[in-house]
């Protein structure tokens, strides 16, 4: 469960890929809904069919509320972005010293503000329209030209956002039955498909006692980790027959959740991350507009879409959306010089676009780990193949696409790991300070545990062992200097465990309470050590 060894790789990606039935229905409901778009614009020659058809994949999440509710906020996104683009037209378009310094506080905003919890994502998202659009004046200069062109645009993500919600209200998967799915696998002992923090998601949405669940099963896999040879077995086995019981007829919440500590925005660390990535964008900006080469757009969506908070973070996206296009490349290559020639009429496209569809979709309904990979794959694909109005026999926009993606891969691994860099491994090592923290402050308070926070304990342990694999993509770090950090993941796992266990027997043996704390003052000052 822990990353406490070096990454297996190929044996995450096998699990990354493994088939249900819940995935195989969420593959076909974005497949059909992508084909269906993209045959209706084409009959109607649509301009710009592939955005549309990718929106489509944007917007399809795991359950049906949260496919409509990002529906609803991208297509609120799009709608203020190009309002704002096209008043922005009336004068940038022949004023490149006023439209550039606009573009950059654009930028910067968006991605300053992207860490909002909840209005985060809507406005960069409309910052990342805004600038993208404003891009489009040195390919049409022509004002009229442009404003036709975005309408197109706001018509089809109108279109997607709409599609998706309802066709999510018919054969959507209601959030309760996608949390009892990943609560079975968990109890079950099944590798997870589904993460603990989108578990909780779920479960702030049904309620406490939905939240409660989560806990006990949290704590039945924290029991079944320790293992019978480890300290008390009496005391294990008593407490896993109660979370049992608890999980079969459960109660009401009776535990105080600890008080909310005070969480200070960093606000300096947000400011370089902005002006980071708004200085790769806007240097990719320059270079492809110094050489005359507008079909390097791409470098500037690769700028916004894979900047991250730590560099191994960042460079690992980057990654997957190198991988991701160039396994789409090849792909709408292979069919634009051998399969369109002998295509006779749409029924040929639609079943090549349906079946190159589905194994993107493969790939994007696994977790952050590779879906982002997935996404890139159908939307270098979509480029290819459905250029203006569209199929075509035209490779330039998958050269260019790759070309640019290349730029902005360099661009932001340059500025990221050289100005002010975050290593993933110091992320982790926060993470794990706070994890620490937290439950030096449940032992000290001496009384069981919250639902919310055996989940809040559960869900840091579950991100420091993501930060822990993603540190390998940190660029020169030598792999001694990972290993501190995954070190201490499982002694810790343990020290989490025995605690809930230990917290749950009233009253507490103040003995076992000592050494607990003990162990976690052992384990914060290695932590805090491993520089």
């Amino acid at each position: 469960m822990f990353a406490d060894a070096p990454p297996a790789w190929m044996s995450l990606v096998r699990h990354e890929l493994g088939m249900n039935r819940a995935r195989w229905a969420r593959m076909a409901s974005m497949t059909g809904c992508a084909t269906f778009l993209a045959t209706v614009f084409l009959v109607y020659r649509v301009p710009l069919p592939a955005y549309g058809a990718y929106v489509v994949l944007m917007a399809s999440q795991r359950d049906l509320v949260t496919s409509i509710t990002l529906s609803i906020g991208a297509l609120a996104a799009a709608t203020v972005a190009i309002a704002f683009s096209i008043v922005l037209y009336m004068l940038d378009v022949d004023e490149p010293a006023l439209r550039i310094p606009a573009m950059t506080v654009v930028m910067f905003g968006a991605m300053y503000f992207s860490r909002i919890p909840k209005l985060g994502p809507v406005l960069f998202l409309s910052g990342f329209l805004l600038v993208v659009t404003q891009t489009l004046v040195d390919q049409i200069p022509d004002t009229e030209a442009l404003t036709h062109l975005l309408l197109w645009l706001l018509l089809l993500v109108f279109c997607a956002c709409t599609l998706v919600p309802l066709v999510e209200l018919l054969i959507g998967r209601r959030p309760a039955l996608v949390f009892a799915d990943g609560l079975q696998e968990r109890v079950s002992g099944a590798t997870p498909s589904i993460s603990l923090r989108e578990l909780a998601s779920l479960a702030s949405r049904l309620g406490p006692q939905a939240l409660r669940r989560l806990a006990v099963v949290v704590q039945l896999e924290q029991v079944a980790s320790l293992g019978a040879s480890q300290g008390d077995k009496t005391l294990l086995e008593r407490t896993r027959r109660d979370l049992e019981r608890q999980l079969e007829h459960p109660a009401d919440e009776n535990a105080t959740p600890l008080p909310a500590t005070p969480s200070r925005q960093d606000h300096i660390a947000g400011v370089r991350f902005a002006f980071k990535a708004t200085l790769a964008a806007m240097a990719c900006y320059i270079i492809y507009s110094g050489l005359d080469w507008s079909g390097l757009r791409t470098s500037i969506i690769t700028c916004f879409f894979v900047a991250l908070s730590s560099t191994g973070e960042t460079i690992h996206k980057l990654g997957l959306r190198l991988s991701g296009a160039l396994i789409g490349g090849v792909l709408a290559g292979v069919s634009i010089v051998f399969l369109f020639p002998v295509m006779d009429d749409i029924g040929g496209f639609v079943v090549l676009f349906a079946s190159v569809t589905l194994l993107c979709t493969w790939v994007a309904t696994s977790s952050p780990l590779l879906a982002y990979a997935g996404l890139q794959m159908a939307f270098a694909f979509y480029l290819g193949v459905l250029q203006d109005t569209g199929p075509t026999d035209d490779l330039t926009i998958l050269r260019d696409r790759l070309v640019g993606i290349v730029l902005g891969n360099i661009a932001m691994s340059l500025v990221f790991s050289t100005l002010w860099p975050v290593g993933t491994k110091a992320s982790a090592r926060a993470v794990l300070a706070r994890l620490i923290g937290r439950q030096r402050r449940l032992l000290d308070a001496a009384r069981p545990p919250a639902a919310v926070d055996i989940v809040a304990v559960a869900g840091d342990l579950e991100e420091a062992s993501r930060l822990c694999l993603l540190a390998s993509f940190d660029i020169g770090t030598s792999p001694d200097t990972l290993l501190a950090p995954r070190r201490v993941l499982m002694p810790l796992a343990h020290v989490v465990g025995w605690s809930n266990a230990c917290l749950a027997e009233q009253p507490v043996d103040d003995v076992r309470r000592m050494s607990l704390l003990e162990a976690l003052d052992a384990l914060d000052r290695e932590t805090t050590d491993a520089r």
